[in-house]
């Protein structure tokens, strides 16, 4: 088991939900570390392990050694895989985001670790951005994952997003979860502190979840820029039109735009 983060911040207000296997699923750069920090001050877990992605989930969930951590990894859709986590009695936490902010997030990310990503060394962080768009490089050259059939932001967002209907996961919005240091809200994000609160099965006050609030941003292993509409700024005039063709109505799906006029 590879042990990628700890925490151990706060007090502990789920005490019902402590024998269940706590799952932190996300897509790569949507905040997971900023789930973790909540569900951390939450519950009695110490922080994250790595959750593995290739192997059966069933033989995985019984592989894992105990309950003192949060399973965290990007998951994709599979129904053998929502069985296995159903059947378990997983508590299956999501976050996903805006993805013009997600690309941008990873395309910071892949550019400032290229030791990690040796088939892009030498690319601008432009050519980055682009490449997550429209290409699928960066998605298909992790051997980690099971990737391979990725080939731009759309295909690889549909390939997490059944995750949204099933009825026994608990998604949220990393705009709702960031607050207004973030550039969110500070009441959606009180909302979306509940809503995981109830999830887990939390006894905790209003009080109290503003005080977790207050730790939250920032505090995180992976953390960069944590704004939420920062590719306002950095995406070129050409790579807008790019995504609005290969993603615009993946954006009004998840609800981020009305149109194509933006």
């Amino acid at each position: 088991m590879r042990y990628i983060y700890l925490l151990l911040l706060g007090s502990v207000f789920c005490r019902a939900g402590s024998s269940a296997i706590i799952i932190n699923n996300s897509i790569p750069k949507a905040g997971s570390y900023l789930l973790v920090n909540v569900i951390c001050q939450l519950t009695s877990r110490k922080g994250a392990r790595h959750l593995e992605a290739m192997r059966p989930m069933n033989k995985v969930l019984l592989s894992i050694p105990n309950r003192e951590y949060i399973e965290i990894n990007h998951i994709i859709y599979s129904k053998d895989t929502a069985k296995a986590f159903r059947q378990a009695g997983c508590k299956v936490l999501f976050i996903y985001r805006d993805p013009r902010a997600q690309v941008l997030s990873y395309a910071d990310w892949v550019y400032k670790h290229p030791n990690s990503y040796r088939w892009m060394n030498g690319i601008a962080h432009d050519e980055v951005i682009t490449s997550l768009i429209s290409d699928g490089r960066v998605y298909r050259g992790l051997s980690s994952y099971p990737w391979k059939h990725i080939h731009n932001v759309n295909e690889f967002y549909h390939a997490f997003m059944p995750w949204l209907n099933e009825d026994f996961v608990c998604s949220v919005r990393f705009e709702d979860l960031v607050g207004a240091k973030g550039g969110g809200s500070d009441d959606a994000q009180l909302q979306a502190l509940k809503t995981i609160a109830s999830y887990l099965d939390c006894d905790v006050s209003e009080q109290e979840l503003v005080a977790i609030s207050q730790k939250l941003f920032g505090n995180a292993g992976t953390f960069c820029h944590g704004q939420i509409d920062r590719w306002r700024q950095v995406f070129t005039s050409a790579q807008i039109a790019l995504f609005k063709e290969v993603a615009g109505q993946l954006l009004i799906d998840l609800g981020y735009e009305q149109d194509l006029e933006w």
